[in-house]
Parts: structure tokens; C-alpha cells; sequence
């Protein structure tokens, strides 16, 4: 969110737009507390699964995108590499995260049940017996946080919490 903050400040100061850049990052500010306060007091862990169709799933390591949405939702990545890396449902079961968010290429929000008809190992998962398998708009996060992905992290967070 900072680095949001840096660059909507930086647009701003080239199309002379301050004032109205300071109105937006307080808007964010609002919208970020308001996050932190949905938030559980434990830190769910949680895995980021890009859902890339017949070629698998690819999970979100640290310096991605991913990694920022699950720490704007309060959780703990249970990731503990840097990008992006493939990943079998059998390990994905063996670190058994509280949520798995899934995103996909296409911009569908049913996302999750595809994976879950297409991977039913998946619902031997504590995030699928506790319902926390949840689809993610993918496309809000191709460009890094933004405006439409903390929009994204709003919706989740009413979801899950």
C-alpha cells in the first residue's frame, strides 16, 4: 500500500494534481483501517493459487502480488520462496493452509469451485471444510496493488471474515 501511496503521489506532482491525490491516499487510509479492523486476531495462513487450466496450478511466493493481497488480508503466506512456482494438490495438502485464495486467467469469481470439481483431493483441506476456498479476480492484481485490488481485498475480507 505504501508503494501505492508513493505513486499515486508521484502522478499527482507531474499532472499538478495534489490536492486531489492527498483526498485519494486518505480515502486509501480509511479503506486499509477498515481492513485491519475485519481482520481475525490470529493470523490465518493462507496460499495464493494461480489456477493456470490444464498446465496446473502455480502458487504465489514472497514479491508478488499475491503476497501483498494475502497481507492486506491479515494473513501469514505459508510460501516461503520469491515469484511464482508450480504446485501439486498433494503438497498443497500437506501444508494445509486456513485459505487458499484462487485466481485464474479469466475474470470469473467461480473460479474456486472449477479447481475444487476439477481437484476433489482438495476438499480433504482445512480451508475446504471450514468453506475457505475462495475465488479472486486475478485481473485486479496483473498490475500490482492498485485501486481495483484493494477493492478486490475489501470484497475478500467480508467473505472470509
Amino acid at each position: 500500500m505504501q508503494q501505492l501511496e508513493t505513486n499515486i503521489t508521484l502522478l499527482a506532482s507531474r499532472l499538478h494534481a495534489e490536492s486531489a491525490a492527498q483526498e485519494l491516499i486518505e480515502q486509501l487510509q480509511t479503506r486499509q483501517a477498515a481492513l485491519l479492523e475485519k481482520q481475525p486476531t490470529h493470523k490465518p495462513t493462507v496460499v495464493f493459487l494461480l489456477d493456470i487450466g490444464e498446465r496446473g496450478l502455480s502458487q504465489a511466493g514472497t514479491d508478488t502480488t499475491g503476497d501483498a493481497l494475502i497481507k492486506l488480508l491479515g494473513g501469514k503466506n505459508i510460501s516461503q520462496f520469491s515469484g511464482y512456482k508450480s504446485i501439486s494438490v498433494e503438497a498443497l495438502l500437506a501444508v494445509n493452509p486456513d485459505i487458499i485464495l484462487v485466481g485464474s486467467r479469466s475474470d470469473s469469481l467461480d473460479s474456486a469451485n472449477k479447481l475444487v470439481k476439477r481437484q476433489p483431493l482438495l476438499q480433504h483441506s482445512q480451508a475446504a471444510k471450514n468453506n475457505q476456498i475462495v475465488s479472486v479476480n486475478a485481473a485486479t492484481l496483473i498490475a500490482g496493488l492498485s485501486l481495483g485490488a484493494l477493492a478486490e481485498a475489501e470484497r475478500l475480507a467480508d467473505k472470509l471474515y
